[in-house]
């Protein structure tokens, strides 16, 4: 079982700084809004993380390519019809959540590719009118932890940003596993320089 609250969320923080280094320039404009909005205000509100649009793109987006989950599996309780389909009662059905975030069908021909800019205008239209943005789940039996974890990611990169810039370790070596989560192969090491 994955603990919530730890692995999912050092897993969405690692992710974070390790895209963040791979994109200095999307760290820039990341930290700009961040000093435009917060300052150095020590204490942070709710209303200042709703004003924080790019690092919330982030966010989406780490999200997006390196999801808490990997795929939901539900029991189906009755005999069901979905689009001609028939799924009969007591079957497992797993929905592939990574395989839907990386789908170019859905996500276009960059699927596989860092731009937090496609959530400009949102979940919907960066999916293309899809509900195919699910990383805690979707419907009444979605994550619990879900904005906690997004709150904490967004305070912590914020507070990050602020006081360092993000670089590569020179023994870096971009290699995701899958386990339970999706994790660096070998650590994710980085520099963090004071700025």
């Amino acid at each position: 079982m994955v603990s919530s609250g730890f692995e999912t969320s050092s897993n969405l923080l690692t992710w974070s700084m390790v895209m963040l280094a791979f994109h200095p320039e999307c760290q820039a404009r990341a930290r700009e809004e961040v000093l435009q909005v917060l300052g150095d205000k020590k204490e942070i509100t709710s209303d200042d993380l709703g004003k924080l649009k790019l690092v919330t793109m982030i966010v989406n987006e780490i999200l997006r390519l390196y999801p808490p989950i990997m795929e939901l599996t539900r029991l189906v309780d009755r005999d069901t019809n979905i689009k001609g389909y028939t799924i009969p009662k007591d079957s497992l059905v797993t929905f592939p959540i990574l395989m839907f975030h990386r789908s170019t069908e859905i996500w276009g021909d960059d699927a596989g590719e860092f731009r937090p800019d496609r959530f400009a205008e949102g979940a919907l239209k960066a999916a293309n009118g899809e509900a195919a943005f699910m990383p805690f789940g979707c419907g009444p039996r979605i994550c619990i932890g879900m904005n906690f974890s997004i709150v904490e990611s967004k305070i912590f990169l914020s507070m990050l940003l602020r006081e360092f810039a993000i670089e590569f370790s020179p023994t870096y070596t971009h290699a995701p596993v899958v386990a339970v989560t999706i994790q660096p192969q070998s650590d994710a090491p980085v520099v963090l320089r004071k700025l």
